[in-house]
């Protein structure tokens, strides 16, 4: 792995392998910003169905998996599959996207490879998102 900027400028840790062609991101957003227009009723559910409907959904062949739910203390966790076909190379690309909500952050875990190494990589990906805590 090597470090690397430009993945997402927003980003609080970035991961990129060019040589197996997997890369990812973490994105914190503190509860105190005003995310939602009621803040008093944010959750993890609101907070995931806000950033999954607009996410590359100009993307041909845009497909979503069913979404995970879990906690671990006082962390809740939801995950979900996200595939879609690169009209320019004709590959098609896989994404694992995990929203975890703690007392005072929402975290952004978006982990890419291409789908023919989802099987390769997705427990790796969900091992990062399963670390995420405040």
């Amino acid at each position: 792995m090597s470090k690397t900027g430009g993945l997402n400028n927003d980003a609080a840790i970035q991961f990129r392998n060019m040589v197996k062609d997997v890369s990812g991101y973490v994105i914190k957003e503190g509860k105190s910003v005003k995310l939602f227009d009621d803040p008093a009723n944010q959750d993890i559910n609101q907070y995931y169905d806000q950033f999954i409907k607009d996410f590359l959904q100009d993307k041909p062949e845009r497909k979503i998996g069913s979404v995970i739910q879990s906690t671990n203390g006082d962390v809740k966790f939801m995950s979900t599959d996200l595939t879609f076909l690169d009209d320019e190379t004709m590959i098609y690309y896989y994404y694992f996207i995990g929203i975890a909500e703690t007392k005072n952050n929402f975290y952004k875990v978006i982990c890419i490879s291409t789908l023919d190494n989802k099987n390769l990589f997705k427990s790796d990906f969900q091992k990062i998102f399963n670390s995420v805590k405040d």
